[in-house]
């Protein structure tokens, strides 16, 4: 009887809604003694930086759905070695990568759009397929009856994650790859990073969802890391008035 209560809820809710768009807030925890890696002058930037929520917005019209970060911009901390006309140094700069993954329900894929030295990467994968231990466990968060569901990360199996889903807004979605948990999720946990649904919004219109852009190469991940790595060490180059230019190492704040 259960089974049949929740295909008629998914069939009614996709009846009456089309799409559905949802905004999430992420909060990365970082230990003080991670910090310690910066430059004294740095230090206090960078940790703001890098503790400061980002906001990310997911979109599901049932085919396909979209997840990706909101007001993203680079940030630039200039350096304390002194700039001469010869040598300019442009100090460091704090790459927030711009998060895009286009999710395909239809193939169970996804697709992440990366930029690195303002080149634009695509990357597929297959939905994971993590194993998930369903819970008993529920409780109420934004007026949702929500469930629990956690799994343990193959490489780093101490680092529980868990994730609290309605299946009042039966759509098997939620931040990044999520794709597997059996309704949305609301609320995601993990030792050093939460994730939580500030606004829903649904829609009586379908949304139509950007394709793939063909201009954007395709690919692999062992090619995004080194292309990444390459991207990490610090360049030279001399401007159009013979100046030159020292640009630091960059860093990646991560997702």
């Amino acid at each position: 009887m259960k089974n049949v209560f929740i295909a008629l809820l998914f069939s009614n809710f996709l009846a009456a809604q089309q799409s559905i768009k949802v905004t999430y807030e992420q909060v990365t925890i970082y230990h003080d003694n991670f910090f310690n890696n910066f430059q004294e002058h740095e230090r206090e930037t960078i940790k703001k930086i890098f503790t400061t929520p980002q906001q990310f917005e997911l979109i599901n019209n049932g085919d396909y759905s979209t997840y990706e970060s909101l007001k993203v911009k680079d940030k630039t901390i200039l350096s304390n070695i002194p700039t001469t006309d010869e040598d300019i140094n442009q100090g460091t700069i704090v790459k927030i990568p711009k998060t895009y993954i286009l999710k395909n329900y239809s193939n169970n894929k996804s697709y992440t759009k990366t930029e690195i030295d303002e080149k634009e990467y695509y990357t597929e994968r297959p939905f994971p397929e993590d194993e998930f231990i369903f819970t008993s466990d529920e409780k109420v968060i934004d007026n949702y009856k929500c469930k629990l569901a956690y799994q343990l990360p193959k490489l780093k199996p101490t680092d529980t994650i868990k994730y609290w889903y309605t299946q009042e807004i039966p759509v098997f979605d939620g931040p990044y790859y999520t794709a597997k948990i059996p309704g949305l999720v609301i609320r995601y946990e993990r030792k050093q990073r939460v994730i939580y649904a500030t606004k829903i919004e649904f829609f009586d219109k379908k949304i139509i969802l950007d394709k793939l852009d063909r201009k954007i190469p395709l690919i692999s991940d062992i090619e995004y890391e080194k292309i990444k790595e390459e991207d990490l060490k610090p360049k030279n180059y001399t401007d159009e008035n013979g100046a030159v230019h020292t640009r630091e190492a960059r860093v990646y704040k991560g997702n």
